[in-house]
C-alpha cells in the first residue's frame, strides 16, 4: 500500500519544525506516485497548503469562518465554529479520509455484493450507503446565532466515534480491516477525552426570537436544548475523561507504521469499482476549487465568506 505514514510524517514535520498546521486534509490533497507502487517504498505527498496557518496565528480570530473540506473535517470543528484548529482536528481528518475510501472502493456491508465486481457504470444507487455517507460526512444544519446564520455539523461523527466499534464492516478480516479498527479506537479515545462543557464556549449563543403574545415559550424549545440533549447521551462524565491519543502524532504514527511495514495479510483483490458512482448529485460551495464532487457541478448563489469550508451539500437526499 502507499506510505500513509509519509503524509503523516510531512504533517508532523510541518507542525513540529515550522509550526504550520495544514487545516485541509482531504482526498484531493494527497498525491500518490503511481510509478513507485511497484517498488519497496511507494511514495506519497501531502499538498495544497494554501489554507495552512502558523501556530502564532491560530486562535487569534473570533470569526465563525472555518477552513477545510466539509466531509473530512473533525466533528468538533464542525460543531463548534469558534474553536481554534488543533493538531487533533487534522489527525481525525486522516481517519475520516480512510473511512471515505474504504466505503468507496472496498467490499463492505453497506453495498450490494453484486456490484463489487461490476463495471463502475453498472453500479446502482444504494440507499443504505447514500444515507450513511450523507449522515457521517455531509450532515449539516443552519444555526441562527447572535453572529448571524452559521452552518454547523458533526453530530454523526460525535455519535459514531463515541462507540468503540467501526460503524461499518468490511467483507474480509484482513490487514486493512484491522487498520481501520485501530484507527477507530484512536478516535474513540480522542472523543472520550473531549470536555464538551469547555467546547460549548466555541458555539455562539443562539439568536432568540421575541415570543408571540399568543404562545408561551417552551423551556425545551430551541437548537441549543436539542444539542444539549444529544450531548448528554454521548459525552463521558468529567471523572472518566481520558488522555487524548490525537493530541500529537505519536500514537497515529505507531498505528500506521506498524501496518505499512507488515506486508503480510493484505488482500490483493478487495478493491471494488467506485461505489459512489450513482449517489445523488452534489454541489460544492463556495467557489474554492473542490477536492471532489459527484455528477456535474451546479451553480449556487451563497453568502459564504472566503474562508468558509469546502462544503459539499446535497441536492436530492431527504433527511428522513
Amino acid at each position: 500500500m502507499p506510505r500513509a505514514d509519509q503524509k503523516l510524517t510531512a504533517h508532523e514535520q510541518a507542525w513540529e519544525r515550522a509550526e504550520i498546521l495544514h487545516r485541509d486534509i482531504s482526498i484531493g490533497n494527497i498525491i500518490i506516485d503511481i510509478d513507485s507502487l511497484a517498488t519497496k517504498r511507494p511514495k506519497g505527498l501531502l499538498c495544497d497548503w494554501d489554507l495552512s496557518k502558523s501556530k502564532d496565528r491560530i486562535g487569534r480570530t473570533t470569526q465563525t469562518v472555518r477552513s477545510g473540506t466539509w466531509a473530512f473535517m473533525s466533528g468538533p470543528s464542525l460543531a463548534y465554529p469558534l474553536k481554534p484548529p488543533e493538531v487533533s482536528d487534522d489527525l481525525e481528518s486522516i481517519v475520516n479520509l480512510m473511512y471515505w475510501n474504504a466505503l468507496r472502493f472496498h467490499k463492505r456491508d453497506l453495498s450490494d455484493s453484486k456490484y463489487w465486481n461490476a463495471d463502475a457504470k453498472e453500479v446502482g444507487y444504494n440507499d443504505r450507503l447514500a444515507r450513511f455517507v450523507w449522515k457521517f460526512f455531509l450532515d449539516d444544519e443552519k444555526y441562527q446565532s447572535t453572529q448571524g446564520a452559521l452552518w454547523i455539523g458533526g453530530e454523526t461523527k460525535f455519535y459514531r466515534y463515541s462507540k468503540p466499534k467501526l460503524p461499518f464492516r468490511l467483507a474480509k478480516k484482513d490487514m486493512f480491516k484491522l487498520l481501520l479498527e485501530d484507527l477507530h479506537q484512536l478516535c474513540y479515545k480522542h472523543y472520550r477525552s473531549l470536555d464538551e462543557d469547555e467546547l460549548e464556549k466555541y458555539l455562539p449563543p443562539a439568536q432568540t426570537e421575541e415570543p408571540s403574545p399568543e404562545a408561551s415559550p417552551s423551556p425545551e424549545a430551541g437548537p441549543l436544548m436539542e444539542r444539549q440533549l444529544i450531548r448528554v447521551t454521548r459525552s463521558p462524565p468529567p471523572s472518566e475523561l481520558v488522555s487524548d491519543p490525537l493530541a500529537n502524532h505519536a500514537q497515529l504514527k505507531v498505528v500506521l507504521s506498524s501496518f505499512v511495514e507488515n506486508r503480510q495479510g493484505w488482500s490483493a483483490n478487495d478493491k471494488t469499482p467506485d461505489q459512489f458512482e450513482n449517489l445523488p448529485d452534489m454541489i460544492v460551495v463556495p467557489d474554492k476549487q473542490e477536492s471532489f464532487m459527484f455528477g456535474k457541478r451546479k451553480t449556487r448563489e451563497d453568502d459564504d465568506t472566503q474562508e468558509q469550508p469546502n462544503k459539499i451539500r446535497r441536492t436530492q437526499w431527504s433527511r428522513s
